[in-house]
């Protein structure tokens, strides 16, 4: 037995030796050419300009080399060395170790033109599969140019609307700082992105004066938008469908139709929307973005508008039963909250214009605004007190929301949910988590359900908190390997909360980055999943400006899928409903018929309640919007006020929308929202459950507020067991 297990070790090591042996064989014939190359970068500068032409050397090698290429670059210390070996892989699609060598150089002390020059290196050649670095590098960059270079680089990276907007907002905020060079360069690359706004053709005309290199540049981008206008308006961006079926059916209904169109842009707008409407029935995703569309897409991800934090509708007045414009929920961190809005105000003015007979979209545009301008309001406030006409000054922001809500329960069952995969989600998640731990954490409780995703860098680094290092969160990989090639997604830092046992609530509306992070937990058996069968969404949408439209148009075209560890696709086709499924199934139930709280709302039924209560009970109901115990008794006058409602239901249902009520009436008060509902959301109490059977010397029943849905759970378990031992 011992020989036959030292004849197998010793095979063993025969053939990794062969394996060594034959890769040292494969990168020899090469090594010396790539050498010589790396020993004349060595004494180069890496802004020297001779660079190129090496960098140009070592992409000749061609695939045959690459394993001598990859040799090279876990060897090179010189800047020089790094920047062109990591264009060179890169050229040669070996993307993970050219991203890591121009990624080392962009955050080094080289010059910064060669830091520069890696940025965007990392842009042009990386594409989608550098978007995490890219992004990761953008947060750490300091100097506004390399900023500048990095969010140009993001702009062609970018596989999401959030990771877009990141890129153009940093453009943006740069293009109109004070910093002249900085500014030029934000110009510069808006440009080359197509993108005019204001102030760019400003910044570009006052470089254009200028005889320099970037004067130049921006004399040819401001004359190439000239001579795109001009042949869009020439040209329309007709000419031929380039398919004999679609020319004939254009020409017949230009020439024909009773009523053609005027120009023959909508009928080619049409087509191109037909085309990538026909993927629809594998991929909802893919998009084309007619010139209008792809126009009010940069918009709206610019973050050049200021708000005043709220969010506003019409709803029915309680009293006049007309539709009033009114403030449904206050944002707690923006700024008309800190300057006296609350909950169900109505807007009766806005900036000195009467609310009545305009709509909704009108109302809105006049709250918005340019950050730091104000705009006075003229509210009416009913239900707490005798109705008050207030005059409010709100300065408009652009508005920061708390992506985290999270509170400690009792056996140290903390409850975090992230609402999505953003810039600073990371950085709320630890915090979240330090403060849940210095009150005693002992399980964890992680929600993602509503969470439409986000930025890939934000899902890694959230991973990196739960997993150990090293550990795959997810790969992508598409048809075409020259655009989409496997590209990993791998945990990189020490977790921090490594053995806290998990529970992760999802539902039908968690997706993308929501799904591949509790899908990763779910495989690395790191946590129970709890809830309903995750979105499906598991695709790579990259955006291509389509030079047929002078570049006024885009294809949002799917080009990879997303798999988690296991090698599961999580996007959803007509074959595969896609997405992650739970440990434990189990469905939202509803408390209450839908749309009933509106109705007690529009009914005054609430405000009837707060305007006699509120003010001398206002603790007790405090205290009943967290745990009212299940009984209406504890609700001061409840009695008599359920015999007056206009709106008729039974008393344990007008009970628990009365406490409903109640908590945005303390949400406004403490100035924070609610992180859950305990007590009428079962989804959240099975996760308790959950959480609390992993923890030792801890009895969930001896918990007032745990006691009722705990019994509950254990009675529909035993109900489950008899019926599958009945049925077997």
């Amino acid at each position: 037995m011992m020989t036959r297990k030292l004849c197998w070790m010793t095979a063993f090591l025969l053939a990794a030796a062969c394996t060594a042996t034959a890769a040292a064989d494969e990168a020899a014939p090469h090594r010396e050419q790539i050498d010589g190359a790396v020993q004349q970068l060595d004494e180069l500068s890496a802004d020297d300009d001779a660079v190129w032409a090496h960098a140009a050397t070592l992409r000749s090698v061609g695939d045959e080399g690459l394993a001598a290429l990859r040799e090279a670059a876990a060897e090179a210390d010189s800047g020089a060395a790094r920047l062109a070996l990591g264009w060179a892989l890169l050229s040669l699609r070996e993307l993970d170790a050219g991203i890591e060598l121009l990624a080392s150089v962009v955050m080094s002390d080289e010059p910064l033109e060669a830091r520069l020059a890696a940025a965007r290196i990392l842009g042009d050649r990386g594409r989608h599969t550098a978007e995490v670095e890219i992004t990761d590098l953008l947060d750490k960059a300091e100097d506004d140019r390399l900023r500048v270079a990095l969010a140009r680089s993001l702009m062609r990276a970018a596989t999401t609307e959030q990771a877009q907007a990141k890129a153009v907002t940093s453009l943006v905020r740069v293009v109109r700082s004070d910093r002249d060079v900085a500014r030029a360069d934000a110009a510069l690359a808006l440009a080359e992105l197509d993108d005019f706004r204001d102030p760019v053709p400003e910044v570009l005309a006052g470089l254009a004066d200028k005889p320099t290199d970037r004067g130049r540049l921006a004399q040819k981008l401001l004359e190439l938008q000239r001579l795109s206008q001009l042949m869009l308006r020439e040209k329309e961006y007709t000419g031929s469908l380039g398919n004999p079926l679609l020319e004939e059916i254009k020409s017949m209904i230009m020439e024909y139709h009773i009523d053609p169109p005027a120009e023959e842009a909508p009928l080619v707008d049409a087509a191109a929307r037909g085309m990538t409407e026909s993927l629809h029935a594998t991929d909802p995703f893919s998009d084309y973005l007619s010139p209008d569309r792809w126009e009010a897409f940069r918009d709206q991800i610019s973050g050049t508008y200021g708000g005043i934090g709220a969010h506003v509708r019409f709803l029915k007045d309680p009293e006049t039963g007309e539709d009033a414009f009114t403030c449904v929920k206050p944002i707690y961190s923006g700024p008309a909250y800190e300057a006296g809005l609350r909950a169900y105000d109505q807007f009766l003015e806005i900036d000195g214009e009467q609310v009545e007979g305009k709509s909704q979209a009108e109302l809105t545009d006049l709250l918005r605004g340019a950050p730091g301008s104000v705009v006075t309001c003229k509210v009416r406030r009913i239900g707490l007190e005798e109705d008050k006409i207030l005059d409010l000054e709100i300065v408009r922001q652009p508005v920061s929301v708390s992506l985290v809500r999270h509170e400690l329960l009792p056996g140290g069952i903390g409850y975090l949910r992230l609402e999505n995969f953003g810039d600073r989600s990371a950085d709320e998640v630890e915090t979240a988590l330090r403060a849940l731990g210095e009150e005693g954490m002992n399980a964890l409780i992680f929600d993602v359900r509503q969470n439409p995703g986000g930025l890939l860098l934000a899902a890694r680094d959230i991973a990196d908190k739960f997993l150990t290092e090293d550990k795959l969160i997810t790969y992508s990989e598409g048809r075409n390997p020259d655009i989409a090639p496997r590209k990993d997604l791998r945990t990189t830092a020490e977790a921090t909360h490594p053995n806290v046992p998990m529970v992760t609530l999802v539902d039908g509306a968690s997706g993308s980055a929501s799904e591949l992070v509790a899908g990763a937990l779910q495989d690395h058996k790191r946590a129970t999943l709890v809830g309903e069968r995750t979105y499906g969404k598991g695709s790579v949408q990259q955006l291509m400006q389509l030079d047929a439209t002078g570049r006024q148009a885009a294809l949002k075209l799917t080009i990879a899928k997303y798999y988690l560890p296991s090698g599961r696709s999580i996007h959803r086709t007509p074959d595969n409903r896609g997405g992650v499924i739970p440990d434990i199934e189990l469905s939202p139930e509803q408390p209450w018929e839908e749309g009933l709280f509106e109705r007690f709302r529009a009914a005054g039924d609430f405000q009837r309640y707060s305007l006699r209560h509120w003010p001398e009970h206002k603790e007790v109901l405090m205290e009943l919007a967290e745990f009212d115990h299940l009984d209406h008794t504890r609700y001061p006058g409840f009695d008599e006020w359920f015999d007056e409602l206009k709106v008729k239901t039974d008393k344990d249902t007008a009970r628990r929308l009365l406490r409903q009520w109640l908590r945005v009436l303390t949400a406004d008060e403490l100035g924070r929202d609610w992180a859950g509902d305990l007590q009428e959301d079962n989804q959240y109490q099975r996760a308790v459950y959950e959480a609390a059977m992993r923890l030792e010397d801890f009895d969930p029943r001896s918990v007032p507020r745990f006691r009722p849905f705990i019994d509950e759970i254990e009675r529909r378990r035993e109900r489950k067991a008899e019926k599958q031992e009945k049925e077997e």
